[in-house]
């Protein structure tokens, strides 16, 4: 029988190889940290989340997994900062660019200084997206949910590297 493995990625975050193969989960539950992201990502409101998995999520578990996923896409883009030097400019679909013109090569909302590291650190917070759209002009809601989906496939990216590797 294989040996469980078990990697605690906060107060609310785990990864166990003998729950939901090895996904990001919540502590306690088998309710997938993607799946919730993509939630967030959709614009869902943080009272009706933890109302679709029974009440068994806390906004503290939310913020949590939306921090992991804002961190996760700026570790994958730190790397990338090094060949920026010679291509300038990164596209990531619609409305996120890398551009080293711009905000040292941040990630950034296209045509604005904006930066989704920031944007990501509000919705964190759980503050409300028209707050953010009102606050940063030449952002969207659409850009917002586009930066959380990038976030949260960076963050599965980085959990499947390390279970490959262990």
């Amino acid at each position: 029988m294989a040996a469980r493995k078990r990697k605690e990625y906060g107060e609310y975050i785990v990864s166990d190889s003998k729950i939901c193969g090895g996904d990001l989960t919540f502590k306690g539950t088998r309710v997938l940290v993607k799946d919730v992201l993509y939630y967030v990502a959709k614009g869902k409101d943080w009272d009706w989340i933890p109302k679709a998995y029974d009440g068994r999520l806390s906004h503290e578990a939310i913020a949590e997994a939306v921090e992991l996923a804002r961190e996760a896409l700026a570790a994958s883009t730190e790397n990338e900062e090094q060949v920026m030097a010679a291509r300038k400019r990164k596209e990531y679909g619609e409305y996120i660019v890398s551009d080293s013109k711009i905000c040292g090569g941040d990630l950034t909302f296209k045509g604005t200084r904006v930066l989704v590291n920031d944007v990501l650190y509000y919705v964190a917070q759980g503050k409300d997206w028209d707050w953010i759209v009102s606050g940063y002009h030449g952002i969207s809601r659409e850009a917002i949910a586009k930066a959380i989906s990038l976030a949260s496939e960076s963050l599965i990216a980085k959990v499947e590297t390390r279970r490959r590797a262990a």
